[in-house]
């Protein structure tokens, strides 16, 4: 009985000392930065004792820790506040020459999930700014493949889009409701159209086409009651 009570004890001691391996060897766990290939500064600075699981090829961060929800909205926050906002939702890293395009923290029952998405492209810039010339493009050139709307509400929605301002983005602090994604293509080349309110009166298209993405906005009054139509 003695052995094998000793045969538990080491094993558990084993356990434990693997244990601590498999943390120390993490790539964030014990530092106060994260850093992927693609990040050409110091990195995104984090607090220790935050387990991550990254993929590269994706530009996706996952980490877990037992830091409770205060210490990483502050952590949020400090890091976020420093970087340059557009479209009330992209951040773009100066140092680290990356947009982050989603930074969520989730509060499980004894832990917290960081969930942390970003590209190597400066979204703020004017190089990101979309051209009208995508809805005659669409009118003319494509062909509706699917989507969150049909076919004919695409082209009510393209053709109010074509009677409205393009607006400069401003800066706010607003969720949007509504988000439908439209599948396209042109000569062989499939793009994505995104339709986001944008504020009350105001709506974001995106168009992403191999793995690009360009921004503009447009007036239309009352834009989500007109979104909530389309469903």
């Amino acid at each position: 009985m003695k052995l094998i009570f000793r045969l538990i004890k080491i094993a558990i001691i084993f356990l434990i000392i693997g244990g601590c391996f498999y943390l120390l060897i993490n790539k964030t766990f014990i530092y106060d930065v994260y850093k992927s290939e693609v990040m050409e500064g110091e990195g995104i600075p984090i607090k220790r004792f935050m387990y991550v699981i990254d993929d590269d090829n994706t530009n996706k961060a996952k980490f877990y820790t037992f830091l409770s929800n205060s210490t990483l909205e502050n952590m949020k926050k400090d890091y976020l506040d420093d970087l340059e906002l557009c479209y009330g939702k992209y951040y773009y890293d100066k140092n680290n020459k990356i947009t982050i395009t989603n930074y969520v923290i989730v509060s499980n029952s004894y832990y917290r999930e960081v969930k942390l998405d970003y590209v190597s492209d400066n979204y703020c810039s004017s190089d990101y700014k979309l051209s009208d010339m995508w809805v005659y493009d669409y009118i003319n050139k494509s062909a509706y493949l699917s989507g969150d709307i049909t076919e004919k509400n695409m082209t009510g929605l393209v053709d109010k889009i074509y009677n409205s301002k393009n607006v400069e983005p401003v800066v706010k602090n607003y969720k949007n409701e509504y988000s439908y994604k439209v599948n396209c293509e042109n000569n062989e080349e499939k793009y994505t159209l995104v339709f986001e309110d944008f504020s009350e009166n105001e709506l974001l298209v995106k168009r992403e086409v191999n793995g690009n993405t360009k921004f503009a906005v447009y007036e239309i009054e009352n834009v989500k009651d007109y979104l909530k139509s389309l469903k």
